[in-house]
Formats: structure tokens, sequence, C-alpha cells
């Protein structure tokens, strides 16, 4: 019974997500700078300039700022309830980390949908502007890699906002986290520009960076990992890292909203 209500929950803040303005209005900038990244694609080629790097940056920031839209969301709703003390008015016997598992799982869904509108838009888009077929081994590493990513953010960030108080803001609460995503976000810039096999390896064994640095390799099909099934062996070890990420921010999570506001 307790499973089903879970689901519920999990539905119930999906549909809350994806009817608000800012995810539908994400969902239009996304598509808008996937067509601009293929047209960019196709100019530079044609003129034989060597300023790819800024596609690098474009393609990254679509990823992190996908991460960005969605972390910001779930902080606020976890601010919010832990300060009005929701939890325990609406979900009486329901466990803190339970009612955090379903609110993640709606994050994820929407996410989810956006990826798939996203990933549709770039095999349209390159295949009439450029000519060019997306291998479908690297969509489905890509997505799985950035929902491996957005879960360990969304974990993240919700454990830290758990901590809040009254007087507590967003940006006060969420500075280590927007820290941790911006030296990603820079590792991932600095490897695709400088492409190597022993800096690969290292990065993978780095949290919150692993599966930025696994969707980043395999979109952009660098000569120097030799298969795939490299690129799908480092990225299990990112979902293993996540796993054990999961269970100390719960752990955090729980103690943070047992603290008074």
């Amino acid at each position: 019974m307790k499973k089903t209500k879970t689901n519920k929950i999990a539905a119930f803040n999906f549909i809350n997500i994806i009817s608000e303005p800012w995810y539908w209005i994400a969902n239009a900038l996304g598509i808008v700078l996937i067509i601009a990244y293929q047209k960019a694609i196709n100019i530079l080629q044609n003129n034989g300039t060597n300023y790819m790097y800024i596609l690098d940056i474009l393609s990254v920031a679509i990823m992190f700022g996908l991460f960005l839209i969605h972390v910001n969301s779930i902080s606020k709703n976890v601010l919010e309830e832990k300060v009005l003390k929701l939890n325990e008015s609406l979900f009486y016997g329901y466990s803190s980390v339970r009612l955090l598992k379903a609110k993640i799982a709606g994050y994820i869904i929407a996410a989810f949908v956006q990826i798939v509108i996203f990933t549709s838009a770039m095999i349209i888009s390159a295949e009439i502007i450029n000519n060019s077929v997306i291998d479908y081994k690297i969509i489905g590493i890509v997505i799985v890699a950035i929902i491996v990513g957005l879960f360990g953010y969304l974990l993240l960030f919700s454990a830290m906002v758990a901590y809040a108080n009254k007087s507590s803001t967003i940006s006060q609460l969420t500075y280590p986290g927007t820290i941790v995503m911006l030296a990603a976000f820079i590792l991932t810039i600095g490897f695709l520009e400088y492409p190597r096999k022993y800096l690969f390896r290292s990065l993978m064994f780095i949290p919150f960076v692993s599966p930025c640095i696994a969707a980043a390799c395999a979109f952009e099909k660098l000569p120097m990992v030799n298969t795939y099934l490299e690129i799908v062996l480092y990225l299990v070890l990112a979902i293993a890292q996540t796993a054990i990420i999961a269970k100390i921010c719960f752990k955090a999570y729980e103690n943070g909203l047992k603290r008074q506001t």
C-alpha cells in the first residue's frame, strides 16, 4: 500500500513539475540551442575554422543547464516543506526519506521527458542541417549518464537544503553544491579540450564529475576511448559512486529535517 502511495506522490510531483512555466521555457530554449549547435557545426566545418571548442562548451552548458533548473526547483521545494512543516501535516506516517525518493523520482521522470525532447531535436536537426546520423549507442549512453548525474545533484542539493532555518536563503544553503557543479563543469570542458586516456580514467573516479565526463566522451566520440564498452564500464562505476552518495545524502536529509527551523 505504501509503495502504491509513494508512486502516486511521485506522479503528483511529476505533474506539478511539467505544469510549471519554467519547464516548457527550458524545453523551448534547449531546442533552440540544439538547432543553433547543429547550424554552428555546419558553418564551422564549411569554413574550416578551428573554433569547435565553442560547440564543446555549448553542448556541456546544455547538460549543466538541465541540472541547474531541476536542482533549483527541488531546493525551493524542500526549503518550503522544511520551513512550513508540510511533510508533517500532509504525509503523516511517511518517512522523510521515502518522500524524498518520491520527489526525486518525479524530477527524474520530468528530466527524462526533457532529454527525449532534446534528443529528438538533436536527431532531426542533425539529419536536416548536416545530413548526419547519430549513433543510437551514443544516445543510450548519454541519456543514462545525464540521468545518473542529475540524480546525484538532486540528492546533494536536497540534503543541503534540509538544514535550512527560517532565515536561510537558497543561495546560502546550496553554495557548496554550486561550487561542486561549477568544478564539474570546468573539468568537463577542460577534458574536452585536452582529451587524454589517463585523464579520462582519473576523472571517472570523481563523484559528480564522472557522469558528465561519460556523457561528454560518448557524445563527442573521442578517439582516446577505443570502445563503447569502456565508457559503459566506467559509467557503471559512476552509478556505484552515486549509490553510495545516495545513502549518505538520504541520511543527511533525514537529520537535517529533524533540526528546528
